[in-house]
């Protein structure tokens, strides 16, 4: 067991219910919780809600769930913008999942996000990433009190 991830809350706010999944599936050994949300709005409610230690965002995604099926190609860039400057979740670490690959240029140049992967990125490399955050944000926690 992994004890970065041990009893962590990581929020995935993707449209597709699979990608929530694959994630469950990838942590499932770790004792993490996994939180879900379908739109921007869902994420960003159930993110002050829960305070999860992560979120992992996708950048096109519905704005709310009544219009799922509408994609709004930078709902997740809204939201990323929405959450940090939201007292109760602006530090919370954010990682961009996309499809598209040159949506890395928008999640770690312009935003400044946490991370960044392509959606079918290979498992070990996204569970890394993960790791390591979870790592970070685990010392600076510590580092504060």
């Amino acid at each position: 067991m992994n004890e970065s991830l041990k009893t962590s809350i990581i929020l995935v706010a993707d449209d597709e219910p699979h990608v929530a999944l694959e994630y469950q599936f990838l942590l499932c050994n770790n004792d993490c919780r996994i939180i879900k949300a379908y739109s921007g709005n869902e994420a960003f409610e159930k993110a002050k809600e829960e305070s999860p230690d992560l979120i992992i965002l996708d950048i096109m995604m519905p704005e709310s769930n009544e219009t799922i099926g509408v994609i709004d190609p930078l709902q997740g860039v809204k939201l990323f913008k929405r959450l940090k400057n939201e007292p109760k979740t602006k530090n919370i670490p954010i990682i961009f999942s996309s499809i598209n690959a040159k949506a890395r240029h928008i999640a770690s140049e312009e935003l400044k996000a946490e991370g960044f992967f392509a959606k079918f990125y290979d498992d070990d490399e996204k569970f890394k990433c993960i790791d390591e955050i979870l790592k970070k944000k685990t010392k600076s926690s510590e580092n504060s009190l």
